[in-house]
């Protein structure tokens, strides 16, 4: 049987990544979709005629796919839904209205709705749907006018929008917006020093939900991390005594330092957690300097980094 690492290059040629949220995010992505969609249809019906209930929710199928399996990526939040719709369609009415040629009004209307959402820092994919959607319509949506843009544009953003903080907000771990969510803590003893695939495969069903990284970004995200930190650290100057302080490490190597005593070049230490606690010592100011990263201090029993 091939190994699946003979078909690697093959698999990042097309995009393919693995995909480690488990089978119940994915059950819950659906059922989010399915809630969001009907919701929107159930309004359509009782405010428009059924032949132009497609035309009216066309753009939303693909704001659920982002609200209901990735509701925490930066396209997902709340400003970039209804601004990403809202100006991308008000700029595709625009260009149907003063466009004569609709193959270029199409054009301009999705062309400019990118541009304007780069702009305006809301950039929602499904908002250049709604901006195509305004040119090639047809008649009836043509007759909207602007009017389209607050219905069915805004009112199908609101009530999908509004569904996607109801349904995710009994899932901790997927409440939305992204801000609300919240992730299990862990000590710092808990993480490791050095990552393997199936450690980054935990982290991210242990995180829960879809993320738009792949593991080879994650590992590069972290060891560009890990590199900052083990390059930048405090200067002399800002050593103080009766201040405790963190060497900011990953895993056993984890400590921290209370420093009792400056006599010159010399600094005397108590450490009070972590590698080698309790013990104390002393040793060369700017090696003190070099080993802290960040001051901490003890907060009903957790050490808390100080700005």
């Amino acid at each position: 049987m091939p190994n699946r690492n003979e078909f690697h290059p093959v698999r990042q040629w097309f995009g393919i990544v693995a995909d480690p949220s488990h089978w119940t995010e994915k059950v819950i992505s659906g059922m989010g979709g399915f809630l969001g969609i009907f919701a929107i249809l159930v309004v359509a019906r009782d405010t428009v005629d059924p032949a132009d209930v497609p035309l009216i929710v066309a753009s939303m199928g693909a704001s659920a796919v982002l609200l209901f399996a990735a509701p925490h990526v930066p396209f997902s939040q709340p400003w970039n839904v209804l601004a990403g719709h809202g100006f991308s369609a008000m700029l595709g009415v625009a260009a149907a209205l003063w466009i004569p040629n609709s193959m270029v009004a199409a054009s301009v209307a999705v062309g400019g709705a990118i541009a304007l959402m780069y702009f305006l820092r809301c950039l929602h994919p499904p908002g250049g749907a709604s901006a195509l959607m305004a040119v090639i319509g047809g008649a009836k949506i043509h007759a909207l006018g602007f009017g389209y843009v607050l219905f069915p544009v805004m009112v199908n953003a609101l009530v999908i929008l509004a569904v996607a903080v109801a349904f995710n907000y009994p899932f901790p771990w997927r409440r939305y917006p992204g801000a609300w969510a919240t992730s299990p803590e862990l000590p710092p003893t808990a993480v490791p020093t050095a990552l393997a695939e199936s450690d980054l495969d935990y982290a991210l069903e242990r995180a829960g939900g879809y993320h738009d990284i792949s593991e080879e970004d994650l590992e590069l995200l972290f060891r560009l991390a890990q590199e900052h930190a083990e390059t930048h650290h405090l200067q002399v100057g800002q050593i103080r005594e009766g201040t405790c302080y963190s060497n900011g490490a990953l895993g056993a190597a984890w400590a921290i330092r209370c420093v009792k005593a400056v006599a010159g070049d010399r600094v005397s230490y108590a450490t009070e957690a972590g590698e080698g606690a309790p013990d104390s010592g002393e040793m060369a100011l700017d090696a003190f300097a070099r080993w802290a990263r960040f001051p901490v201090r003890l907060v009903d029993d957790r050490w808390e980094r100080q700005a």
